[in-house]
């Protein structure tokens, strides 16, 4: 039984070793960085329950997701700032209008590059594949986006990915969210570096 086991985990190993060869010869680095953390991270802290606002413990798929829905809309929807809020008398002065393609392009420039695509499956990668083509693009969706001053949807929407802080972790409390929507980060960074760089 013991032999059965080891040969098992050499061929995993194996496996693991060989598909990320394959991803070095065609320079998928996202699939060499997964590969050396399956061999050598500890196993994610996961939970499949979690308690209620109660503290009785879910256990149910239905129950659990309507509770992680409560924690994150009561967390992440907050009524809008008020104007006095958002700007101060320093940020007056700044130029008003609508991005260019050099805001664009630094700000895609400066988005870490192993960041998991959101809902429409758009990565970091991805958008730098062909820059020119990624701003000129991004730039009349701007645009349009300016004149119009109303957003899409579409892009109002994003996974929320529940990662673990230190505590219990069947507690809600004990975890925090974090929005993947690559586009919404690229405009954030454009509207971060021009508006907060120069307050």
């Amino acid at each position: 039984m013991k032999k059965q086991l080891r040969r098992d985990w050499r061929n995993w190993i194996d496996k693991i070793a060989s598909d990320a060869k394959k991803a070095v010869r065609t320079d998928n680095m996202k699939a060499v960085f997964d590969a050396r953390r399956q061999l050598c991270s500890k196993p994610n802290r996961r939970t499949d329950s979690v308690r209620s606002k109660d503290g009785i413990l879910l256990t149910k798929e239905e129950e659990v997701k309507k509770r992680w829905k409560e924690r994150f809309a009561a967390v992440l929807n907050r009524p809008p700032p008020t104007r006095s809020e958002v700007e101060s008398e320093a940020c007056e002065a700044l130029e008003r209008g609508p991005v260019t393609h050099a805001e664009i392009r630094s700000a895609i420039q400066h988005i870490e590059n192993g960041k998991a695509g959101g809902v429409d499956g758009v990565t970091t990668e991805l958008m730098k594949a062909d820059l020119e083509t990624t701003v000129d693009v991004l730039y009349e969706l701007l645009l349009k986006i300016w004149e119009s001053e109303r957003v899409s949807n579409d892009w109002r929407c994003g996974l929320i990915i529940r990662l673990p802080k230190k505590g219990k972790l069947m507690e809600c409390r004990n975890w925090r969210g974090t929005l993947l929507h690559v586009a919404l980060e690229s405009i954030r960074q454009s509207d971060d570096h021009r508006n907060w760089g120069h307050c």
